[in-house]
């Protein structure tokens, strides 16, 4: 039997039950889904101490098999710390702290009020941009209850065409340690805006993140040059970021958003470098 493992779980929390001979391997079934959690593994214990091997285990009588599941935490970039310092520079315009937050009614095709806004996926109906120079970044302080590995990913888009978006030229960096990813391509006409807008894709690191108890740094940094015209401001390759997204043990992950970042409320900051050798703006002393 594979149990599903949580309170309220559909069926009496029973996904399938299989009839298997004494003897013969089981078959591991489609991973379940369930809202606002990722699916990790089938462990033989509730607690999900024990995971199970389907290719080296032999059935020899009944067994519940149990899911085990990761929470899933959204962190905002438009709900990061974006004070009046915080310089972003666009393609042929720039803007302060708040004004690198972008919304899709800005991005009809054609400029047309009747085509749908895009990007169409946004998490929060909002993202941060105009990240186009070298060093720009935006920062997302975590707190982690307990020292854990957890699935991280980052949920980018495409403000113009024919660019790459991997490790060498963008960072994800924890803790001061760059994270590998696929590299994302972002199609459209080269040096052109892309209007409509790509929707935003969750780009997972290519291992788990290592997560210290207490405080964590995760930022995202364009580490290239590559200007994109001959004209305009554009003097990197650096995504729209909409959010990134962390799975965890339950209840474990937290940070303090600045929500107000939408209501149009400004902030000022100054420059700290953190243990890592990182320096970003954090708030400023009242």
């Amino acid at each position: 039997t594979f149990n599903l493992n949580y309170t309220g779980a559909p069926n009496n929390g029973v996904l399938e039950t299989s009839d298997i001979d004494i003897g013969e391997n089981a078959t591991k079934p489609t991973d379940p889904t369930r809202t606002n959690y990722r699916f990790f593994r089938w462990t033989t214990d509730q607690a999900g101490t024990t995971p199970f091997d389907f290719e080296d285990t032999e059935i020899e009588e009944n067994i519940t098999l149990y899911a085990q599941w990761l929470q899933k935490f959204v962190f905002e970039a438009e709900y990061t710390f974006l004070p009046d310092e915080k310089m972003g520079a666009g393609y042929s315009n720039g803007g302060f702290g708040i004004d690198l937050i972008d919304r899709p009614e800005n991005h009809r095709q054609d400029n047309n009020e009747d085509n749908p806004p895009t990007p169409t996926n946004t998490s929060n109906g909002a993202w941060v941009s105009m990240l186009y120079y070298e060093g720009s970044t935006v920062e997302f302080i975590i707190y982690s209850e307990v020292e854990q590995d957890v699935l991280a990913s980052m949920s980018i888009s495409g403000e113009f065409g024919n660019m790459d978006i991997k490790p060498q030229y963008y960072q994800y960096s924890v803790n001061g340690v760059s994270q590998d990813y696929p590299l994302t391509h972002f199609q459209g006409e080269d040096h052109a805006l892309n209007d409509p807008r790509e929707d935003f894709r969750e780009v997972f690191t290519t291992n788990p993140i290592h997560l210290h108890e207490g405080e964590n740094t995760i930022i995202l940094i364009a580490t290239n040059d590559f200007k994109r015209a001959a004209d305009g401001t554009m003097n990197a390759w650096a995504p729209m970021v909409d959010c990134i997204t962390l799975y965890a043990q339950e209840g474990s992950l937290d940070w303090d958003p600045y929500v107000t970042n939408l209501t149009g409320v400004r902030h000022s900051g100054v420059p700290y470098t953190n243990e890592y050798g990182v320096t970003y703006y954090v708030e400023a002393d009242e």
